[in-house]
């Protein structure tokens, strides 16, 4: 088993949206494996399964700064729509594997999510802080 999976979520065209991919490109570490991914889908239990643990790194539209913060497992499904959470994808790894590795979200603020591959300046700023935060939990592997 592979010990830690970031997993960056967001569109790369959508502005700020894709600073969740964008932040996970500039981290690398021993023993940790990198993916970005437009969107959450079910197919993504399977692959979580195989690490202890999973940061997913996304784009928030609130918040003033990076934040990095635990999540548990939890059913967050929305019948009939595309939309995934994170604590949803953990839940159903749970429910189909009987496990779910330990999880973060690391919560990045933007400013604009129109049509575009350029990063706001508070997005910017604020993916420089989640990589100090990154680059800290693992070499602790502590959120705090």
């Amino acid at each position: 088993m592979t010990e830690t999976l970031l997993l960056g979520i967001g569109n790369i065209y959508r502005e700020d949206d894709g600073v969740g991919p964008k932040c996970v490109d500039l981290v690398s570490f021993p023993g940790v494996s990198r993916l970005a991914v437009q969107e959450l889908v079910p197919e993504l239990a399977e692959t979580i399964l195989d690490y202890e643990r999973v940061v997913f790194v996304d784009a928030s539209l609130q918040g003033e700064a990076a934040e990095l913060l635990p999540l548990l497992p939890r059913d967050t499904s929305f019948p009939l729509t595309h939309r995934m959470t994170c604590e949803g994808l953990l839940a159903l790894t749970e429910a189909i594997y009987g496990r779910a590795p330990r999880a973060f979200l690391l919560s990045i603020p933007g400013a604009s999510f129109d049509h575009g591959e350029t990063l706001s300046a508070r997005a910017t700023e604020n993916m420089e802080k989640a990589r100090g935060i990154l680059e800290r939990f693992l070499r602790s592997g502590d959120a705090d």
